[in-house]
């Protein structure tokens, strides 16, 4: 049964890990990492705000320890010689804790100087990069 045996396993709520002093505490140390780690370069501003760049997941995913793979991929060709790829990554912590990411990229989007491996490698990067954000919950 369950922590209430009038309850099934399923239906007990959700505990936190740790204490709220300790996820404070815990938050701290991944934000003080992120300010010495990440430099300005590792930013992106959009519309005002700083967004991390690729450059900032990769620092953040070595630091942490954090592995990425491929479980799906897929090139959707379009009539008109356009196409589009569509990637799904899932990044893994030493913890065992897993997040997934997806990403897409169009040959429409904007002029890329080479197509072929460009707007590959752009869907890869916005799975990857969205898989680490959501792992730390702190992109």
């Amino acid at each position: 049964m369950s922590e209430r045996e009038d309850l099934p396993v399923s239906l007990n709520p959700v505990k936190p890990l740790v204490s709220p002093e300790k996820a404070a505490e815990d938050w701290a140390l991944f934000e003080a990492l992120k300010s010495k780690l990440l430099i300005e370069e590792d930013y992106q501003p959009i519309a005002g705000k700083r967004y991390i760049k690729r450059s900032g997941f990769r620092k953040i995913a070595v630091y942490f320890g954090l592995s990425d793979r491929i479980l799906e991929q897929e090139r959707v060709d379009r009539d008109d010689g356009s196409f589009f790829w569509r990637i799904v990554v899932e990044v893994e912590a030493p913890n065992g804790r897993v997040s997934t990411g997806v990403g897409a990229c169009d040959s429409r989007e904007r002029r890329f100087a080479h197509v072929e491996h460009d707007v590959y490698a752009t869907a890869h990067t916005r799975a990857k990069s969205r898989a680490i954000s959501d792992m730390g919950a702190g992109g």
